[in-house]
């Protein structure tokens, strides 16, 4: 697949491109509250629990999974998974991963993330499917968006993320 050539004339709003600016409110506006406050420099701050992926201009403000009832759960039960929002699994132990769609309302990929945020496999998962989706790679994170939003940023496997996480640097 071909990328896409980014532009270089994206604005931008404190720092943070406008697609994350609008992710960040969209996420707010839908009762997930992943804002709190600004820094001195006008930046906003990410409450506990929230992460920004980043991917050279484009960013998914992500819900952390840390838990096994949080990774369970997921995305399950939600109308909608704004553009440049998602959910970030984490894992204390890093191997291969099964995941499914029990509940889901909405079609998802999820990027397989190597130790290095690195995307090692994207897989496109069908809502409310009990298909099982097996990774064909060790997971070390995985960044769960609404189904097709990977491909309409032209990003794919081998590229790579930068992850900010409420409580410090990633």
């Amino acid at each position: 697949m071909k990328k896409r050539a980014r532009s270089s004339t994206r604005k931008r709003l404190g720092g943070f491109t406008l697609p994350v600016v609008a992710a960040m409110l969209a996420l707010v506006g839908s009762g997930g509250c992943a804002l709190s406050g600004q820094s001195p420099n006008g930046a906003p701050h990410l409450e506990d629990g929230y992460a920004w992926v980043i991917f050279g201009a484009d960013t998914v403000v992500a819900e952390i999974a840390g838990s096994g009832s949080d990774r369970s759960r997921g995305l399950q039960n939600r109308e909608e998974v704004p553009p440049g929002t998602g959910m970030l699994f984490t894992f204390d132990t890093h191997e291969k991963r099964t995941f499914w769609m029990k509940d889901t309302l909405v079609d998802l990929d999820l990027a397989v993330l190597d130790s290095e945020y690195r995307i090692v496999e994207i897989l496109s998962m069908e809502a409310m499917s009990l298909q099982l989706h097996d990774t064909e790679h060790v997971v070390f994170m995985a960044l769960e968006v609404a189904g097709g939003w990977f491909a309409e940023q032209g990003i794919g496997v081998g590229d790579q993320a930068v992850i900010r996480f409420a409580d410090g640097p990633g």
